[in-house]
């Protein structure tokens, strides 16, 4: 992640959503970072729920400022 002159916070955050049985959700945040930044390397590492159905992935920038992402990956380790 890159940022200029980001006023809060800028983040990338994984929902996942599990509905058997109750509704389950849950976020994974990587960052945040604030201001003006150079390249930055962030990540999230987390273990799914057994119950997840379906999971999204959001680009959050709290106020405002510009944020460039690159190399967005979710993978299996």
């Amino acid at each position: 992640m890159q940022a200029e002159n980001v006023e809060k916070a800028a983040y990338i955050r994984f929902d996942e959503v599990g509905l058997h049985r109750k509704l389950n959700r849950t976020r994974h945040i990587a960052g945040p970072i604030q201001g003006t930044s150079d390249w930055q390397y962030v990540e999230c590492v987390f273990e799914t729920l057994d119950d997840s159905d379906l999971g999204w992935i959001d680009f959050i920038i709290e106020g405002g400022g510009i944020v460039w992402f690159d190399d967005v990956a979710l993978q299996k380790v």
